[in-house]
């Protein structure tokens, strides 16, 4: 019932005139007399409140990038549902129908993501023995050299030279507390 939207306030200066002294509660464009709390159904009916229409304009910094894309996108094109951040770089594997609008795509998510400055989609299917991938970046600079901070460990490494997969974070973490200072490991499949 309640207009809820990240960043906007959903209590705001009333407008017309006199409404220097009172607030208006923001509801979603849906509710009605019925749904609101007691106390406040009784204020209407009274006549001490009253339902009024209030324009809110939500800027481009208030909107979501699914929000964005939804919008931006023309229909039968599937918003992505995700992507994988490494370090500073965004890394989608677009579907050949979001390809046309990989630029857009990749240039909505640096806009909502500031701490981004890379986004890369993945080309074509993995082809070689090191599971390493053609990528192309869409948006940013052209900069796939990460530092990766997890659970302690600071990795740094090419993200298009070297395979990495976040959901082996357990297995590293794992590995580490086998090895004592003074010992060498050779691991030859670890990616990273």
């Amino acid at each position: 019932m309640f207009f809820r939207h990240p960043g906007v306030r959903n209590v705001v200066a009333a407008e017309g005139p006199g409404a220097e002294q009172h607030r208006a509660v923001l509801l979603r464009p849906d509710s009605a007399l019925s749904a609101l709390p007691e106390a406040a159904r009784q204020l209407v009916e009274s006549g001490a409140a009253e339902f009024v229409t209030h324009r809110l304009e939500l800027g481009y910094d208030k909107v979501s990038a699914e929000d964005v894309l939804r919008r931006l996108l023309p229909e039968g094109v599937e918003v992505p549902r995700g992507f994988e951040t490494v370090g500073h770089l965004a890394h989608f594997n677009l579907r050949e129908p979001q390809l046309p609008y990989r630029k857009l795509i990749g240039q909505v998510i640096l806009d909502k993501n500031p701490s981004l400055k890379t986004v890369v989609t993945k080309v074509g299917a993995l082809t070689n023995e090191f599971r390493t991938f053609d990528m192309e970046v869409i948006a940013g600079r052209d900069d796939t050299d990460v530092t990766v901070s997890e659970r302690g460990l600071k990795l740094r490494f090419n993200f298009r030279q070297v395979y990495w997969n976040s959901r082996l974070s357990e297995e590293r973490v794992r590995l580490l507390g086998m090895v004592e200072p003074g010992d060498v490991v050779c691991d030859l499949f670890a990616g990273v």
